[in-house]
């Protein structure tokens, strides 16, 4: 390892720790870069330790670390308390009309995510289906983040990667609230991960529609993820494919998938709300037919 590389993992170690930090709710003081760089240095023995392991030994230690995530993000899903407020409440509620098919005058916004709320609701009518949704969804995005460092790089930085996330408290503690972020996280990972896969071993068209697929699925979840599709073309026009037209391909089943999932969402949500508002009526006929 170089001199660069060096500095750079020094100053990734402590940027994460920062954020570790801020995210326990350490306020910004004097003291806060004193503690940031003990935390920093025990990250750092601890990754120095951690990898004079064997592949063997680290795959190991992986999984352990995976089965301890999981566990911690349930455990904070069952048995941590939350609060609908503000946009966490709006989309309860409208989650919640949407489970008992009430008719709603207005389209709400990021309704993927009220419809999957929907859904968990018929399931289950509780807040702590929502939280169960978001630990399955914040271990998911753990799963591929470890994948995505052991196909990217080793299993060393897979190994290190595992123990940061598992452990990160503002993945946990979001958990336990009714918002976007976790499953939108775990979203933009899946597609970070067919995209770097794809950089690797070459662009592949299936693969390249399926990305366009989950980002137009992310769309539906939260739309401010549109800012992030002019990285994902210069991304794939930086790809190592030799033609230019195999980049315009790939770019175009990327947006295929896009335009796909949007024109599938569109429809079943024009018919449900067509749906909704003939059961309406006839309700309102039925109960006042004067």
């Amino acid at each position: 390892m170089n001199i660069t590389q060096k500095v750079l993992q020094f100053i990734g170690i402590f940027l994460f720790c920062y954020l570790f930090l801020m995210a326990v709710n350490f306020k910004v003081n004097v003291y806060l870069p004193l503690y940031t760089v003990t935390f920093g240095f025990i990250i750092y023995l601890l990754c120095k330790n951690l990898s004079k392991l064997s592949e063997k030994n680290a795959k190991q230690v992986i999984i352990i670390l995976l089965i301890i995530g999981t566990a911690l993000r349930f455990l904070w899903a069952v048995y941590i308390p939350t609060i609908p407020v503000s946009d966490f409440l709006y989309y309860h509620d409208y989650a919640t009309r949407l489970a008992h098919g009430d008719f709603i005058s207005h389209i709400g916004k990021n309704l993927g995510f009220s419809y999957l709320l929907s859904l968990g609701y018929r399931i289950y009518p509780a807040l702590i289906t929502t939280k169960l949704i978001n630990a399955f969804a914040s271990t998911l995005s753990l799963v591929l983040l470890s994948l995505l460092a052991y196909r990217l790089t080793s299993v060393s930085v897979a190994l290190f990667t595992t123990l940061l996330f598992s452990f990160f408290p503002t993945e946990i503690n979001m958990v336990s609230v009714t918002g976007t972020e976790i499953i939108i996280t775990t979203v933009m990972i899946a597609i970070a991960y067919f995209l770097l896969r794809e950089f690797i071993n070459g662009l592949t068209l299936k693969n390249m529609f399926f990305a366009g697929s989950l980002f137009g699925l992310g769309l539906t979840i939260r739309s401010s993820i549109a800012f992030y599709i002019p990285a994902c073309f210069i991304f794939i026009f930086l790809s190592p494919a030799k033609k230019i037209l195999q980049r315009t391909k790939s770019l175009i089943q990327f947006l295929s998938g896009i335009i796909l999932i949007w024109l599938l969402f569109f429809i079943l949500n024009t018919l449900f709300v067509i749906y909704i508002s003939v059961v309406y009526t006839f309700n309102c006929i039925e109960s006042d037919p004067l």
